[in-house]
């Protein structure tokens, strides 16, 4: 898919892409059962990686000390190498043939996550489909921000279908088509915000 992408070999459509701040913690959570040492994240690395991405970790993410605990520094590589570079990649691709790709980040975690999974795969659904929330966290109810986020998330995605913009209509904070030079992306959080330089 990739090389169809690069040689422009694709549907020239406007694109609403992205993903969630912790989409790997699905799998990397029970896999080490909510917790890891740096030896098991050093081993887990070696089953995905060569030796040069591995020994290029440290340059682009810091030490893995300087996170609250190697599986978050973990989930941040891994999340990064599954889905976030993907999405930029797709996004800035489809910019390039001056189609407007609109890149987010949904990066909110409701307060009954398990602390280990934060903002993981698919948890941006239950915003986009807030009746599904009983049956996933039954005892919940949003808060009023959360109301006005997933109000907001609808709105977006309604717009972009219609319109392929989604700041069509309502009293939205505006949302930028992506640009490479910025490497833009729209945070989807109770405080929605255009970030650059990701």
């Amino acid at each position: 898919m990739e090389n169809s992408y690069m040689k422009g070999d694709f549907q020239k459509v406007p694109m609403l892409v992205g993903c969630n701040a912790n989409e790997t913690s699905l799998l990397t959570c029970p896999l080490f059962n909510g917790t890891a040492n740096t030896t098991q994240v050093q081993a887990f690395f070696k089953t995905i990686y060569n030796d040069s991405i591995i020994n290029d970790i440290p340059n682009i993410y810091g030490s893995i000390f300087s996170c609250n605990s190697p599986l978050t520094y973990q989930n941040i590589v891994y999340s990064d190498y599954w889905a976030h570079c993907g999405s930029r990649r797709i996004a800035s691709h489809f910019a390039s043939h001056g189609l407007p790709s609109f890149l987010y980040t949904y990066d909110h975690v409701l307060p009954v996550t398990p602390s280990c999974v934060g903002v993981f795969h698919v948890a941006e659904l239950l915003m986009l489909f807030p009746s599904l929330l009983p049956y996933l966290y039954p005892n919940y109810n949003f808060t009023d921000s959360e109301k006005q986020l997933s109000t907001n998330m609808i709105l977006y995605w309604i717009n972009f279908i219609r319109t392929s913009n989604p700041n069509a209509s309502g009293n939205l904070t505006i949302w930028d088509s992506y640009h490479a030079s910025f490497d833009n992306d729209f945070v989807l959080d109770t405080s929605l915000r255009m970030r650059n330089s990701y």
